[in-house]
C-alpha cells in the first residue's frame, strides 16, 4: 500500500466516491462543461463571421469556467474508482507534476521545446523574466485532458501497457489541439515552428513522456465502462470544438483532430469498452 492509499492521509479526507459519484452530481458537472464549451466556440465563430467581439473579459470567464467544470467533472470521476480517499493528493500530484515540467521548459526548453504562453489565455500572471506569462488554469487543464485519458485507457489496457497507451492518448490529444492553440485561440507561440502542426517533436515526446508519469500516479484507477463512456464525451466535446474553431477560422491543420474523434465517436456508439483485469467492477 503506497502513502497516497494509507489510512492517515485518507482518514483527512470523507470518501469521495460516496460524495461526488451520484448521477446528478456527475450529470451537472458534465452539462456545465458542454454548455460552457458551447457558447465559448459559439462565440468564437460569431465573433469571427460578424465582427462582432463580446468584451474581453466574458470570454476569460466562459473559458475559465469551462475549465473549471471539466476539471471538476474529471475529479469526480476519478474519484470513485481510486483507492478510498486518494483522489485529492493523487489529482494534486498530476497537477504538480505537470506544473513542474511546464516551469522547467518555459525557463529551460526542456522537454517540450521553448514557447511562450501569451496573455490572451487569462487570468494569468507574470511569474518572472524567464518563465514569462504563465495561465492560472493551465494546471487544471492538463489534468483535464490526462485524466480523461487515463480513464480512457485504463478499461482497455491493463498492466505497464496502460502507462505507455496513457502517455500516447495524451501526446496524440495534446498535438491535434496545437494547431488551434496556437493560430486562431492565440494561447501560446513556440519561438520557432515545429513540423508536427506547428510544434516540434519534443513537444511530442514531452507529453509523451509526461503522460506516462501521470498513468503512474493514477496506476491504481479501476476499469469501469460508465467512467469510460464519460471521459470518451469530454474528449469528444474538446476535440469537436477545436476542429469547429480551427476550420471557422481557416486553419485546416486542425482537421487533424478528426482522426482521434473518429475513434472515440466509435467507441462511444459500439459501447466497446472491455475490462482488462476482469474485476467485473460496475460504476459507483
Amino acid at each position: 500500500m503506497s502513502f497516497l492509499d494509507s489510512a492517515s492521509f485518507a482518514d483527512r479526507f470523507p470518501t469521495h466516491s460516496n460524495l461526488c459519484d451520484t448521477g446528478a452530481v456527475r450529470f451537472s458537472w458534465h452539462a456545465a462543461f458542454v454548455f460552457v464549451t458551447v457558447v465559448a466556440v459559439a462565440g468564437a465563430i460569431v465573433a469571427r463571421h460578424t465582427g462582432v467581439r463580446p468584451p474581453y473579459w466574458l470570454g476569460s470567464a466562459v473559458g475559465f469556467a469551462a475549465i473549471l467544470a471539466g476539471a471538476t467533472w474529471i475529479f469526480v470521476l476519478l474519484s470513485a474508482r481510486l483507492p478510498a480517499r486518494s483522489a485529492p493528493l493523487r489529482a494534486i500530484g498530476v497537477c504538480f507534476v505537470t506544473t513542474v515540467l511546464e516551469l522547467c521548459s518555459l525557463a529551460y526548453g526542456a522537454p517540450f521545446g521553448r514557447y511562450r504562453y501569451t496573455e490572451l489565455w487569462q487570468p494569468g500572471f507574470q511569474a518572472s523574466e524567464a518563465i514569462g506569462w504563465f495561465p492560472i488554469a493551465l494546471p487544471l487543464a492538463w489534468f483535464i485532458l490526462s485524466g480523461a485519458c487515463a480513464l480512457l485507457v485504463r478499461s482497455r489496457v491493463s498492466g505497464r501497457w496502460f502507462l505507455v497507451a496513457t502517455g500516447l492518448a495524451f501526446a496524440v490529444v495534446d498535438a491535434v489541439l496545437e494547431p488551434v492553440m496556437i493560430g486562431p485561440v492565440g494561447f501560446w507561440r513556440w519561438d520557432t515552428a515545429g513540423p508536427l502542426l506547428g510544434a516540434p517533436w519534443s513537444n511530442f515526446l514531452g507529453w509523451l513522456v509526461t503522460g506516462t508519469v501521470v498513468a503512474v500516479i493514477l496506476e491504481p484507477l479501476r476499469p469501469d465502462p460508465r467512467g469510460t463512456r464519460e471521459a470518451t464525451l469530454l474528449l469528444v466535446t474538446v476535440l469537436v470544438g477545436s476542429v469547429v474553431v480551427g476550420v471557422g477560422h481557416g486553419t485546416y491543420d486542425a482537421a487533424w483532430g478528426l482522426v482521434p474523434l473518429a475513434l472515440l465517436l466509435t467507441l462511444l456508439a459500439t459501447g466497446r469498452h472491455s475490462d482488462p483485469d476482469r474485476t467485473g467492477a460496475s460504476g459507483a
